[in-house]
C-alpha cells in the first residue's frame, strides 16, 4: 500500500468524521430549540390548539428537510472524496479495490470498483498500451510477474475498469433484430476458473452481469477449480457474497474443466446452461440471439461469434459475419477454422443466419440443460482440459442435433500463447482424452488418429468407455461416416497414401522433417529438428495424388531452392514427389532432391548425388478404411 494512498485515506476519514459531528450537534441544537418553544406554545390559552399542532408540524417538516440536505451534502462530500481517491492511487500504483464505504456498521469488506468513463483505459473495448521503459522498477517487478503468473498482461488488466461496457461490436443487420425477452427461455452462466487474474475474472463477471436482460440471468455461477492463490481465497468469497446473482462453488481437487463445468451446471436453474472461460467479456445482445435459435429447437448447441482480447492490451478485436468462420478439426483432432460452406450459405439465405458447424471451440456456448442431460453432459473420463469440444460436437450431430455458430451473438475470449497452468503429472493428458473420444465417436476414422500418434496408442490405457458406448447405443446415433459424409466433408483422408509418419535423415538418424500446418506458417521456411514421436507435427503422407502434405499444408520448393510450407489448394504442381526406391525424395517438376545441409538444420532442394544427406527414411504404409 502507498503512502500517498495511506494519507487520502486517513484525510478522507477526518473529514468525513468533521462533518458527521458537525451535522449530529447541528441536529442536537435544533432538537433543543424545538422542544421547549414547543411547550411554551403548548400552554398558550390564547392559541388554537388546532393552529398549535400544525405550527409544530410545520417546523418537524424544516427540520427533517434540513438534515435530509444535510445527509446529501455529506453524501456528495464521500463520493467526491472515494473519485479522488480512486483517481490518485490509478496515478500512483495499481490498486484491484478500495475498501470500506461510508455509513456502514459491519465489519464485512467492502468493495467498490470505479466504473468506467471516456478516459478509462480500455474504454468501450479499446486496448491499452504500457511503455515499460518508463515504469518505475517496482512496477516493472509487478509488469513482469504479471505475465509470468498468467501469462497475459495483468498490469494492464488492473488498469482497466472491472465494469468496462463492450461497445460498437453488433452489425446493423443483428441490431435490427428484434427479441421477446419475455418470451425466451432462462438461463444461467457458468464460469469455471483454476488460478485466474482477479481483475480478469471480475471484469468476465461484471460484464455478464452487465450486458444480460436481468429477467433472463438466473445466476452466474461460479466454479473454482482448486485455485491456490490467495486472491481468489477469502477475498473473492467475500466479494461475491456482496453481488447479488452470483455463487462460488469450489472444488477441493483439481478436476479439469468438463468436470467442473458439470458441478456448476447441476447449479443452473434456468431452462439454459451458458458456459464460458473465466477470461471473456460480452457486450449488450449476446445471449438473446442464443435463446432465441435455442427455444427454435431445443438441440441446437448455439455458439456465439468468438471475438479476441488481446492478451497485451486487453483490446476488444470484434469480427463480423461475412469472415465469420466455422469449427473444424484436423486429424491431431485439434480445434481448427475452416472456411464457410456454399451450400450452408446457400441455405442460409443471409450471413447474420444460424450457420452450422461441424465443431465448436469450446470457450463459450450455449445448451439447453435438457439436451446437455440427454447428452450425458461430457464423458465423466475427460480430464483437465482437452478434445471436449470434439466429443460434444460429435455427438450433438450424430444423436440428432447440431451445433450451429450464432453471427449476431457475440463473445470475447482472450487467447493466451501458452497455458498458464499445469496439466498435472500425466503428460499424455490430452492424448488419451482425445484417444476416449476417437474410441467411442469415430468408428473406423479412428486410423486416421492412431497413425498420428504413430500407433502409441497400443502403449496408453485411457480408461473404461464401456458407458460411453452403452449411451451412444442408447441414443440411438448415426455413424462417424454419416457425420463425415454430411457435416464435414471437406476435410481431407489420406486413403491410400505411399509411405505416412516421421520423415528422417538417413545420414543423420535424429533429425526429422519437422513443421506446423497453419496460416502463419505459410510460405516459411521448413527444418529439420531433433525427431521426437511426440511431436505430432513431424508426422506426413506421400498422398497418392503425390504430396508431402499434413491436413491443408504441403510442403513444396521455393524461390531459394529452400523448402517451405504452403497451403495444397495454392500449389499446382501436378507431378509433386517421388519416393524412390534408393531413400530419395525426388522433386519430379524440377528433377531435384530434398537435401539435409551441414547444419542438420536447414532442408534445401538440390540436384541429386546419391549423398546420404538426400536419403530418407519413411514408413511405406497405406492408410484404407475397413468398412
Amino acid at each position: 500500500m502507498s503512502k500517498t494512498w495511506l494519507q487520502t485515506t486517513i484525510r478522507r476519514f477526518n473529514l468525513k468524521h468533521v462533518l458527521l459531528f458537525g451535522a449530529i450537534f447541528y441536529m442536537l441544537g435544533l432538537f433543543l430549540f424545538l422542544l421547549p418553544h414547543a411547550e411554551r406554545r403548548g400552554n398558550d390559552l390564547d392559541l388554537d390548539p388546532n393552529l398549535q399542532g400544525q405550527e409544530l408540524k410545520d417546523r418537524l417538516e424544516r427540520v427533517a428537510r434540513a438534515l435530509a440536505k444535510n445527509l446529501t451534502v455529506l453524501r456528495r462530500l464521500e463520493t467526491s472524496l472515494l473519485n479522488s481517491e480512486i483517481a490518485e492511487a490509478r496515478r500512483g500504483e495499481v490498486v484491484d479495490m478500495v475498501i470500506n464505504s461510508f455509513g456502514k456498521k459491519d465489519n464485512q469488506t467492502k468493495f467498490v470498483h470505479p466504473w468506467e468513463n471516456p478516459e478509462s483505459p480500455g474504454y468501450g473495448g479499446r486496448g491499452h498500451i504500457v511503455d515499460k521503459a518508463k515504469l518505475t522498477p517496482p512496477e516493472r517487478q509487478r509488469y513482469d510477474q504479471g505475465y509470468k503468473r498468467f501469462h497475459a498482461n495483468e498490469y494492464v488488466s488492473n488498469l482497466i475498469p472491472i465494469h468496462r461496457k463492450i461497445q460498437h461490436v453488433l452489425e446493423p443487420e443483428c441490431t435490427a433484430k428484434q427479441y421477446d425477452v419475455e418470451k425466451l427461455p432462462t438461463a444461467g452462466v457458468v464460469v469455471v476458473f483454476h488460478n485466474e487474474a482477479w481483475s480478469v475474472l471480475l471484469r468476465t463477471v461484471h460484464s455478464v452481469l452487465g450486458a444480460s436482460p436481468k429477467n433472463i440471468l438466473t445466476e452466474v455461477i461460479l466454479v473454482d477449480d482448486a485455485s491456490d492463490m490467495e486472491h481468489l481465497g477469502q477475498q473473492l468469497a467475500d466479494y461475491v457474497t456482496q453481488v447479488p446473482k452470483v455463487k462460488l462453488i469450489r472444488l477441493t481437487e483439481r478436476s479439469g474443466l468438463m468436470q467442473a463445468r458439470m458441478a456448476g451446471f447441476r447449479h443452473v436453474t434456468g431452462h439454459v446452461a451458458a458456459f464460458l472461460d473465466s477470461h471473456c467479456e460480452v457486450p449488450k445482445g449476446w445471449l438473446e440471439p442464443l435463446l432465441s435459435r435455442i427455444q427454435e429447437d431445443d438441440k441446437v448447441i448455439a455458439v456465439p461469434a468468438t471475438d479476441r482480447i488481446n492478451s497485451d492490451t486487453f483490446q476488444y478485436q470484434p469480427s463480423n459475419a461475412a469472415d465469420q468462420n466455422r469449427g473444424g478439426f484436423d486429424l491431431d483432432l485439434y480445434f481448427m477454422w475452416i472456411p464457410q460452406s456454399a451450400q450452408d450459405n446457400e441455405r442460409r439465405g443471409s450471413e447474420f443466419e444460424p450457420m452450422r458447424s461441424p465443431t465448436h471451440l469450446g470457450c463459450c456456448f450455449a445448451v439447453a440443460k435438457t439436451t446437455f442431460l440427454r447428452l450425458g453432459m461430457y464423458d465423466p473420463g475427460l480430464k483437465i482440459w482437452g478434445c471436449e469440444n470434439m466429443e460434444l460436437s460429435f455427438k450433438a450431430w450424430m444423436c440428432g442435433g447440431s451445433v450451429e455458430i450464432i453471427p449476431c451473438s457475440h463473445v470475447g475470449h482472450m487467447f493466451r500463447y501458452t497455458a498458464p497452468y499445469s496439466w498435472g503429472p500425466d503428460k499424455d493428458v490430452l492424448t488419451k482424452n482425445c484417444l476416449r473420444v476417437a474410441s467411442v465417436w469415430m468408428d473406423e476414422y479412428q486410423l486416421f488418429y492412431h497413425d498420428r500418434l504413430f500407433y502409441k496408442h497400443e502403449e496408453m490405457d485411457f480408461g473404461d468407455v464401456s458407458d460411453r458406448v452403452q449411451l451412444r447405443k442408447e441414443l440411438g446415433c448415426k455413424s462417424f461416416k454419416w457425420y463425415m459424409d454430411t457435416v464435414y466433408p471437406e476435410i481431407y483422408l489420406p486413403l491410400g497414401c505411399k509411405a505416412t509418419g516421421q520423415i528422417q535423415n538417413y545420414a543423420v538418424p535424429g533429425r526429422c522433417v519437422q513443421t506446423a500446418i497453419h496460416w502463419p506458417n505459410y510460405n516459411k521456411h521448413v527444418f529439420a529438428e531433433a525427431c521426437n514421436t511426440r511431436v505430432l507435427i513431424q508426422h506426413f503422407t506421400l498422398t497418392k495424388e503425390h504430396q508431402i502434405r499434413r491436413d491443408e499444408g504441403c510442403l513444396n520448393p521455393g524461390g531459394d531452392d529452400r523448402l517451405i510450407v504452403r497451403t495444397c489448394a495454392d500449389i499446382d504442381d501436378e507431378r509433386g514427389w517421388q519416393y524412390t526406391q534408393k531413400g530419395e525424395l525426388l522433386h519430379m517438376e524440377s528433377n531435384k532432391c530434398l537435401h539435409l545441409a551441414t547444419d542438420d538444420r536447414t532442408l534445401v532442394v538440390i540436384h541429386c548425388d546419391g549423398d546420404d544427406r538426400q536419403k530418407w527414411q519413411w514408413t511405406r504404409r497405406s492408410l484404407s478404411l475397413q468398412t
